[in-house]
């Protein structure tokens, strides 16, 4: 076997590559990009002889669920009084420590089930709803400030409203919307401002009725008549 080259004849060859492109812009692109599949063969590399890194894909799993249950406490001890809960997502920063568990992380449904606005920015509940695939989720959303959220295509394509908790906001988007038109309400009135824990809803398709921060109104089990 050949002894391997030198990291200053490699750069040296590298080098040389570089100044025979000239002034070529999309001959020095191509070769950025091949410099970089060499990079990342050699991170993969390094990736396989690393325990840390080449754990099962179940060990891996479980390792970032446990962070991401672990965060639900952290409004409680480091959360200033009043102040926004953002700093409970941090753990999705264990999902990226390398390239793999990434892949494991994106590629597990199971960690993506607890979607929350007041934690997530809306692009980042959007694409939990694209990665926990037909599992069963909850999810929980302002009616007033998450419309956004609410009202997206793969959210409606995921829910069967079999019971329903919101505020009148919410009733007039579920009214609005052309897949919940034939659903009936029974519409309740309270005498103080509702606020809905979330919880986990039993799909009929292949997500879980979302329930909403309220304020007075209150519609309750949405029962479809079809």
């Amino acid at each position: 076997m050949d002894p391997p080259e030198s990291s200053s004849a490699l750069r040296d060859s590298w080098s040389r590559r570089l100044l025979a492109l000239g002034d070529d812009a999309t001959a020095i692109e191509a070769s950025y990009r091949d410099a970089q599949a060499v990079v990342r063969l050699h991170a993969s590399r390094l990736n396989d002889l690393n325990p840390i890194a080449s754990l099962p894909v179940d060990v891996l799993e479980d390792i970032v669920l446990a962070a991401r249950d672990g965060s639900e406490f952290l409004d409680v001890y480091l959360g200033p009084p009043g102040g926004t809960l953002r700093h409970r997502s941090e753990w999705v920063v264990v999902s990226q420590i390398c390239r793999r568990w990434r892949q494991v992380a994106l590629a597990s449904t199971r960690l993506w089930t607890v979607i929350d606005t007041s934690v997530y920015t809306i692009p980042f509940c959007q694409q939990m709803l694209l990665r926990l695939g037909s599992r069963q989720f909850t999810l929980s959303a302002s009616a007033k400030e998450d419309m956004e959220l609410l009202s997206c295509y793969d959210l409606r394509e995921r829910v069967s409203p079999t019971s329903l908790e919101s505020s009148t906001a919410l009733f007039n988007f579920a009214l609005s919307n052309s897949k919940t038109h034939a659903l009936g309400f029974s519409k309740q009135r309270t005498a103080e401002p509702s606020h809905v824990t979330p919880r986990t809803f039993v799909p009929n398709r292949h997500g879980a009725v979302y329930p909403a921060k309220t304020e007075n109104d209150v519609v309750e089990r949405g029962h479809p008549h079809g």
